[in-house]
């Protein structure tokens, strides 16, 4: 994997075009990074992402939302793609009780074919031993490879 977030290679899409192309992405203010040749995605903490004003944890959705950007942002960049691949199903475990505080997602590919790809993500704070939530994500791959139809090497 390239270690240059931003680069784009003969119209393929880069980590940063991912994250631009969603405007729900530039909303959550969701950052880019390379950790040891993988993607991770910082949210940055804002106000509007709480869903419990009682005990200050960031909502479900954001953070589920955090996951499916990781898993589609890798997805994407991993096969060069030129479009974003289409969610098809989207299953999430909520491990333990967020704070208000950035939240960072990573994603796995666990399979690439054809027709769909099987990727998971984890979700964490302080320590990324201890996820406060883990993703299971299949997406839709037809049609958004360049010319080959085939996934990349």
């Amino acid at each position: 994997m390239s270690s240059t977030v931003g680069q784009t290679e003969a119209g393929y899409l880069s980590v940063a075009d991912c994250l631009a192309i969603s405007p729900f992405a530039r909303f959550l203010n969701i950052q880019p990074r390379i950790d040891a040749d993988c993607v991770v995605l910082k949210l940055c903490f804002a106000e509007h992402h709480i869903g419990n004003p009682m005990i200050r944890a960031l909502h479900g959705g954001i953070v589920a939302s955090l996951c499916e950007l990781s898993a589609s942002t890798l997805l994407a960049f991993q096969t060069r793609a030129t479009s974003m691949p289409r969610t098809l199903s989207h299953n999430i475990s909520y491990l333990r009780s967020t704070i208000a505080a950035d939240c960072y997602a990573q994603a796995s590919v666990e399979r690439i074919g054809r027709r769909t790809a099987t990727l998971s993500a984890r979700a964490w704070q302080e320590d990324v031993e201890n996820p406060v939530a883990i993703s299971r994500l299949t997406f839709r791959t037809k049609g958004v490879y360049d010319v080959s139809g085939e996934p990349a090497d």
